[in-house]
């Protein structure tokens, strides 16, 4: 018998079992929302997790935006039971999507999840509860060997301790660089739970561009949340900062870096090829939305 239940710390070991890096998301991750952590059990015994989280977007559904997003994350053990446990959980994160939609009529809420591009049974499983594949994210890899860039006068590069005010000039500037600013709530967790780091490029103290590291393998260190505020681009400041901090990678020990970008960012793709990154796979990012119709041929 399946059965659905809320979550509570009973469950903690039977998660990190499961899956260590979900658990301290689950558990410590600020954009999860609370009330949506859904454990399944199949006849008594623990069979999977799932949880919604609001992304950056909808951390801003205050602000008059095209659209916000609504994460969807779950797992489940291999058994024989699996897809039903899948199907039970996906069912009862859009049931709980549909309940916040409805609390913001004057909003277009998205549930968003991404698979990777090869497994095609999992797109088509999906499919069936009513997500289509909207957007590709290129995932690229770069090998680390010396390198060196020239940053323009009058600007430095330091390493941010982080601090509140940090975090404040952080965000005012990933703000001035994006239409919407990324979580808040990613980058603590990132900070707090793994060994993130932040570069930044300085001009007096303000912020005029930033890369976050932290390692994803022994041999690999991603290099993410890439900003350069809108006055100082196309200056070679973006450029010269990941040169810099590949280069430190590389001292660090890692032998690859890696990085995500949409696939219609034409200017950043061109801009990582150029410093050597490769496509190696992509993520494709599925949708879900109430009263959605599509197209009939």
């Amino acid at each position: 018998m399946v059965e659905l239940i809320e979550y509570d710390s009973e469950y903690d070991e039977d998660v990190k079992n499961l899956d260590d890096k979900i658990y301290e998301e689950l558990v410590f991750h600020e954009d999860v929302i609370r009330n949506s952590i859904t454990v399944v059990l199949v006849d008594g015994e623990f069979s999977g997790v799932g949880y919604l989280m609001g992304s950056a977007t909808f951390r801003q559904i205050d602000v008059q935006l095209d659209y916000y997003h609504i994460n969807m994350q779950y797992r489940a053990v291999r058994s024989e039971a699996e897809v039903e446990v899948c199907e039970a959980l996906i069912l009862e994160l859009m049931a709980q999507f549909e309940e916040i939609a409805h609390c913001y009529p004057d909003r277009r809420l998205i549930l968003r999840h991404w698979v990777d591009e090869g497994a095609h049974a999992t797109q088509q499983f999906l499919n069936s509860f009513g997500f289509r594949s909207q957007r590709i994210m290129e995932v690229m890899v770069r090998e680390l060997d010396d390198m060196e860039c020239e940053l323009p006068e009058g600007l430095r590069i330091d390493k941010l301790t982080m601090t509140e005010q940090d975090m404040d000039r952080y965000m005012v500037a990933n703000g001035d660089s994006f239409t919407v600013h990324d979580s808040e709530g990613e980058l603590r967790f990132k900070l707090e739970h793994t060994d993130a780091e932040v570069y930044a490029v300085l001009e007096g103290d303000d912020i005029v561009a930033s890369v976050t590291t932290w390692e994803v393998t022994k041999e690999r260190a991603a290099t993410e949340n890439i900003f350069c505020i809108k006055r100082c681009r196309q200056q070679g400041i973006t450029t010269a900062l990941l040169c810099y901090v590949l280069e430190n990678l590389r001292k660090k020990g890692y032998t690859e870096a890696c990085l995500t970008v949409y696939g219609d960012d034409y200017p950043a793709i061109l801009m990582y090829q150029k410093l050597g990154y490769e496509l190696t796979y992509n993520l494709i990012e599925m949708h879900y939305e109430m009263d959605y119709e599509p197209a009939m041929y």
